[in-house]
């Protein structure tokens, strides 16, 4: 962990952006801030075939490869709600 600290502001489990909370796995949806217009999260999970469309995946692993810019992330988040 002490090798990332030059390179990053601060380490956080997770983090509100504005009306986005960002985390590194899905947060429960018990857990989910009403708040929240969507929960960005980097981890690759199975949802089933009817995805609660508060879930966003920027995980890239299986796909482009590139990061999801948080814009980008949020009009796509808003499109589903």
């Amino acid at each position: 962990m002490k090798d990332y600290l030059p390179c990053v502001k601060d380490i956080r489990a997770t983090h509100k952006h504005e009306d986005l909370e960002l985390t590194h796995e899905p947060v429960h949806p018990d857990s989910l801030g009403s708040w929240a217009l969507a929960n960005i999260h980097g981890h690759e999970v199975m949802l089933g075939d009817a995805p609660d469309p508060r879930y966003f995946n920027a995980c890239r692993e299986d796909e482009v490869l590139a990061p999801v810019e948080i814009g980008d992330a949020r009009v796509q988040a808003a499109a589903r709600a």
